[in-house]
């Protein structure tokens, strides 16, 4: 999840599923950085939620560090018993994706003369988190979109851009198209 405030996966939910509610004396669930430790607790003498919801903070209101973290609930009943259930490993991710991208050639014309007539455009991304999706668009010289390519995923490694547009236009040697 990424606590970024873009709306999107902005918090954890932990759901607390217990098989025995009745007897208990109180509960406290611990949010563990893999190599930081406890960096959120919460508890009650109360009943149990079905859910607790965090928002990828420290006690202090401090953002936490980024990395894996797994979710231990602890539930004590009246009669001594103290078990405790561990969630999968998730991840708090906040940093953008690093995007590096290379055209080759540095300068191509469309013209079907059989030189230098495609584009190609490699992609890497390096990223704590999977990427869900990408898109990538060729901007033209009046700022339109003049292709575009999208999926979910990892981008392409490599696309091939020929200078047709999307209807079938041609771009026009001689003009300057951006890559978004």
């Amino acid at each position: 999840f990424s606590p970024n405030a873009d709306g999107v996966k902005d918090e954890q939910v932990v759901k607390l599923i217990l098989g025995l509610k009745e007897g208990s004396k109180g509960w406290r669930l611990d949010v563990r950085h893999a190599q930081a430790g406890v960096v959120r607790s919460f508890s009650s003498l109360e009943s149990i939620p079905a859910q607790v919801v965090w928002d990828g903070r420290r006690e202090g209101g401090a953002l936490a560090p980024e990395g894996s973290y797994q979710a231990v609930l602890e539930v004590e009943y009246l009669k001594g018993n103290l078990p405790s259930a561990t969630t999968t490993a998730f991840l708090l991710d906040v940093t953008p994706p690093r995007i590096v991208q290379s055209l080759s050639p540095a300068e191509f014309s469309p013209d079907e003369d059989g030189v230098n007539d495609t584009l190609t455009i490699s992609t890497s991304t390096e990223d704590l988190s999977s990427i869900d999706r990408w898109s990538m668009r060729i901007i033209d010289p009046q700022a339109a979109v003049f292709a575009s390519w999208s999926g979910s995923g990892a981008p392409t490694p490599r696309l091939t851009w020929d200078g047709l547009s999307a209807t079938g236009t041609r771009a026009r040697n001689g003009s300057t198209f951006r890559l978004q």
